[in-house]
């Protein structure tokens, strides 16, 4: 099941639409209401004379030969793993072994909407509507794509639309034999059908990915190459590995593969901690993009992974993903002066069955506590909840607060799990720092330039979440000099540039988004914000083009189309604006203010039956939200 990716995942803009949206800001820019109407007086990008960026990596390999290639000589290794999690990670819904509930609770309701799934002759679909006593108000039928998930947690499922994938409200939980909304859902006001999937998210999920040159979240057709998380995933490329064994007396040196046996602690842990790694930040390091890392690489050569304490609360539940954080507290972890690591434990080839899962995980613990044994009594030691088992007494399961109805095994391997030692709450304490320690700093060293990047977009983000003019001050002065080596790093003008603007210097910070989409005209972040800062300032003739290009890079969010809506009004150009308004209540008629946008423009068009029309569309939906 796909977990709550980072901060990429959710929109980076918070929807304000009711009185806001017929006044003046609709859909966000949190960062530009706080301010004052400044004039903005844009420049044309001038050279300057400073130091030049370090030079970007070169292209990791793509040398892949594709699992079929490896099950030839590897049929036995494959057959057995293709009973693994890993080997089920993701699949064409018309592909998936179904585990799903087609046939009987197909339906439920949440936040005043139900909710159904519908397997139809053509494909499955995905349903958000409401009927009240009047009759239907809306149905909104939506085809999802792939489903994402082994199946053993639950799944979810994405919408592919033209190269950009958004997630379904709507994931099944196998856990609890259930529909339920998505993980990360809130019951009310969630992203219904536009929670964009970023590449970070599907390249975890899928072996390998068919990006779209030059761009991190955009993907070609197909989407996914290689659904299973493949061989070449932990095993690096291996067209040369191929061709070295087909070279008999020929070859010379060693087998180019990679085996993570082989590697050094943090070396090999990062093939797993490429996706089994999720902090409270996430950077991309300078030139990276996620599909870069390789086996055989560090984790810091790609990622710069913020991380604080073990993700588990003090009631006792967990982030879907923080079993790397809470190994590397355990008793176990710093005993062995990291030497312990997934593998230790896990067998990345197979998952033992229920049968042979007690003496399996028991030999493994007792491959290093052969010297001493379990303390308690045998009669204890064999009764419930522990039953012989060390992992169920040491590692019991926790509940997953981002994702309903599921539970994680708690790494943290404590010695009394129901009444744990003031040593082992302090080893396992969660960090009150704002920004804590980048993962792997000490194997991956950054110079001042990757470091004061890094620092600074976290900083950035962490100041545009909170409207803190103080932690912006600190991004800029961080974000400042990299900025200037490098204008065109779309990551750091974004977050720069809204720094400045926070900060209280709007014409730097439109001047820095400009600068950055020269190279980056795709960027759905940057044309956000240079429009938004014409529009907010009353400047709407040059926001128009901004939010023009920004709907056709992707005409799939709400908030991109109701902006366009009301500058396309401001600039007289009613008609256009009210089909641009009619695109927000058909991306999400269950919105209030998108119905009462509509009412309000076609009133000043002098359309008062079609205004009364979208007022009482608009009424009912309030009535809706008003008894949820």
């Amino acid at each position: 099941m796909t977990q709550p990716s980072r901060s990429r995942v959710a929109s980076r803009w918070t929807p304000i639409f009711l009185g806001l949206f017929v006044a003046s800001v609709v859909g966000g820019g949190v960062w530009w209401l706080r301010r004052d109407r400044v004039e903005i007086s844009p420049q044309e990008p001038k050279e300057q004379v400073v130091e030049p960026a370090p030079p970007k990596p070169a292209p990791p390999s793509e040398a892949y030969v594709g699992n079929r290639a490896c099950r030839v000589c590897h049929s036995d290794i494959a057959n057995m793993y293709d009973g693994h999690t890993m080997a089920n990670s993701a699949a064409l819904v018309s592909e998936a072994p179904a585990l799903e509930d087609y046939t009987t609770a197909t339906r439920f309701s949440k936040g005043g909407c139900d909710y159904r799934v519908e397997l139809a002759d053509d494909g499955v679909y995905h349903h958000e509507s409401y009927t009240d006593a009047q009759g239907e108000l809306f149905d909104q039928r939506v085809e999802v794509q792939y489903s994402v998930g082994s199946g053993h947690r639950g799944r979810s499922y994405f919408i592919d639309r033209g190269g950009l994938l958004f997630m379904s409200p709507i994931s099944w939980y196998s856990q609890q034999n259930r529909w339920d909304l998505s993980p990360s859902y809130p019951d009310q006001n969630h992203p219904r059908f536009e929670r964009p999937v970023t590449g970070r998210c599907l390249g975890c999920h899928a072996g390998r990915v068919n990006h779209e040159p030059g761009e991190n979240d955009r993907f070609m057709h197909p989407a996914v190459r290689e659904a299973a998380i493949s061989c070449e995933r932990c095993h690096g490329p291996g067209r040369d590995h191929v061709s070295w064994h087909r070279g008999g007396d020929s070859r010379t040196g060693d087998d180019p593969i990679i085996n993570p046996k082989k590697l050094s602690p943090s070396k090999r842990e990062g093939v797993c901690n490429q996706c089994h790694l999720i902090g409270t930040d996430e950077v991309l390091r300078y030139g990276r993009t996620d599909f870069d890392f390789r086996p055989g690489m560090e984790i810091g050569d790609v990622w710069s992974i913020f991380v604080e304490g073990t993700g588990v609360s003090n009631a006792g539940e967990t982030t879907a993903v923080s079993q790397v954080q809470q190994m590397r507290a355990s008793r176990c972890f710093i005993g062995s002066e990291g030497k312990l690591g997934c593998i230790t434990c896990h067998d990345s080839h197979r998952l033992p069955t229920s049968d042979t899962r007690l003496v399996e995980y028991n030999t493994r613990c007792q491959s290093c506590h052969s010297d001493r044994g379990c303390s308690l009594p045998l009669a204890e030691r064999e009764a419930p909840p522990a039953n012989g088992s060390c992992i169920d007494c040491h590692m019991p399961r926790l509940g997953a607060n981002d994702v309903p109805h599921t539970t994680q095994t708690d790494h943290r391997v404590l010695r009394r799990p129901q009444s744990p030692t003031a040593e082992e709450l302090s080893a396992v304490a969660t960090p009150r720092e704002p920004v804590t320690r980048i993962f792997d700093l000490e194997e991956v060293p950054l110079d001042a330039f990757d470091l004061n990047r890094a620092l600074g977009i976290v900083e950035a983000t962490r100041a545009e979440h909170s409207q803190n003019a103080e932690r912006a001050a600190r991004a800029v002065s961080l974000l400042e000099p990299i900025s200037k080596r490098d204008p065109t790093d779309s990551a750091v003008a974004d977050k720069f540039g809204i720094s400045l603007a926070i900060s209280g210097d709007p014409d730097r910070a439109v001047d820095t988004w400009q600068r950055a989409l020269f190279a980056n005209t795709k960027s759905e972040g940057l044309l956000y914000s240079i429009g938004l800062a014409y529009s907010s300032t009353g400047r709407h003739a040059e926001a128009l083009p901004y939010f023009n290009r920004l709907t056709q890079v992707n005409p799939w969010r709400t908030e991109y189309q109701a902006q366009r809506s009301r500058v396309l009004l401001a600039n007289g150009k009613t008609e256009d604006a009210i089909e641009a308004a009619k695109r927000v209540t058909e991306l999400n008629p269950s919105m209030a203010a998108g119905w009462e946008w509509l009412a309000f423009i076609c009133e000043q068009d002098g359309r008062p039956i079609e205004a009364e029309r979208y007022r009482k569309i608009q009424k009912r939906n309030e009535k809706r939200t008003a008894a949820e």
